[in-house]
């Protein structure tokens, strides 16, 4: 069996990419899923205290272009998912909000709201998968131009991770690999690219 000449070139222009995985169609699919304000699984509660925005897309500092908020005292959302973590987006609240997950209580600083994007106010992940609750509640009264608690986005970790609790940060809002997907899609295409580079040999003798 004879190969021609831009073929094997083509072949082993693919053994870098097949050996690190980064383009992997199973590598890290749906690690993370974000689950907008307006999802309708999100309980809001007192639903008359809460405000639903959408904003222009191209002016929007929201994800998806849309944002919930309320300014009284004991205003709550509630969301129950299925995974192994979750965070909590929004712009850094100005007024204090207690955060919980299955009772837990998660910390969360205030400030003053200088940030210009959202980020994220808390987080929390599980060593193994399965269903939790996240409830936020607001426990101050805000004032006219200060919501007292608002929410962009949940993200969803569908299994990618077994840290402990972490706290509040500005990571990027881009998805990005867990380390064990990470591992299992180099361990995948150093295998293939191996095979690969075997193959070519064999039809080369």
């Amino acid at each position: 069996m004879k190969f021609t000449i831009p073929l094997i070139t083509t072949l082993l222009s693919l053994l870098p990419i097949l050996v690190s995985g980064q383009d992997d169609p199973l590598a890290c699919r749906n690690c993370n899923v974000d689950v907008d304000d307006s999802d309708p699984r999100i309980v809001y509660s007192p639903a008359a205290s809460w405000t639903h925005h959408k904003t222009d897309a191209i002016k929007s500092l929201y994800y998806n272009n849309t944002d919930s908020f309320a300014r009284v005292e004991g205003a709550k959302a509630m969301f129950t998912f299925t995974g192994m973590g979750i965070e909590y987006w929004a712009l850094k609240p100005t007024h204090e909000v207690t955060i919980q997950i299955d009772g837990e209580t998660l910390s969360s600083d205030t400030a003053p709201n200088l940030t210009t994007s959202t980020i994220i106010i808390a987080s929390r992940a599980f060593n193994t998968s399965g269903e939790h609750t996240i409830t936020m509640t607001a426990t101050d009264n805000g004032t006219v131009y200060l919501a007292s608690i608002g929410l962009d986005r949940f993200r969803i970790d569908n299994g990618s991770v077994t840290s402990s609790t972490s706290d509040s940060s500005t990571t990027s809002p881009s998805a990005t690999k867990s380390s064990a997907s990470c591992l299992h899609s180099t361990q995948a295409g150093m295998a293939i690219g191996g095979f690969l580079m075997s193959f070519l040999l064999i039809c080369a003798l």
